[in-house]
C-alpha cells in the first residue's frame, strides 16, 4: 500500500479497509478496500468491490467523477440552487397553507425578494447582500 501523503490529497477522496469487530472483541480489517468522498459538501462512501489498492483509487475517482457530473447511481445534488426557485416555494407554501396571508403579506414580499435575489445562488446570499439590498429599499432606486 501506497505511504500516507499520495492517500490524503485533498479532492481526491480516501481509499481504505474497514474493520469489524469480532464477537471475541478482538478486530479485524476486511480485505476489501472502501471509499469516501465529498461533493457540494455531501459525504459519499461505498465499496471499491476490490482488494487491490490501485483498482480501488481509479473505481473511487470514476465514482467522484459520476457524482460530480450527476450520471452513475450517486448523483450530486445541484450546486446551484437560485433563490428565485426557493421563494417559488415559499409562494407555493402561503397559497396553499396560509391563504388569508397571502394576498397582503406573502405576495409582496415574494414580489421584492424576487426582484432582487431571484438570480443568485442561494449559497452565496451573505450579509453584505442583505445589506445592499436594504439600501436600495431605502433609497426607493428599483
Amino acid at each position: 500500500m501506497p505511504e500516507k501523503s499520495e492517500n490524503s490529497r485533498y479532492g481526491q477522496g480516501r481509499v481504505y479497509r474497514r474493520t469489524v469487530k469480532l464477537p471475541d472483541g478482538s478486530k479485524r480489517e476486511i480485505a476489501i478496500y472502501h471509499y469516501k468522498f465529498y461533493v457540494n459538501g455531501i459525504p459519499y462512501r461505498g465499496s471499491t468491490h476490490t482488494d487491490n489498492w490501485n483498482k480501488a483509487q481509479a473505481y473511487t475517482k470514476k465514482c467522484m467523477a459520476e457524482a460530480q457530473a450527476g450520471t452513475g447511481p450517486e448523483k450530486a445534488p445541484p450546486a446551484k440552487l437560485l433563490m428565485s426557485e426557493l421563494l417559488d416555494d415559499l409562494d407555493i407554501y402561503y397559497r396553499l397553507y396560509r391563504p388569508k396571508s397571502y394576498e397582503h403579506f406573502a405576495k409582496p414580499i415574494v414580489a421584492h425578494l424576487k426582484d432582487f435575489f431571484g438570480p443568485l445562488p442561494a449559497r452565496k446570499i451573505t450579509r453584505k447582500t442583505l445589506n445592499d439590498y436594504i439600501k436600495q429599499r431605502l433609497t426607493g432606486v428599483y
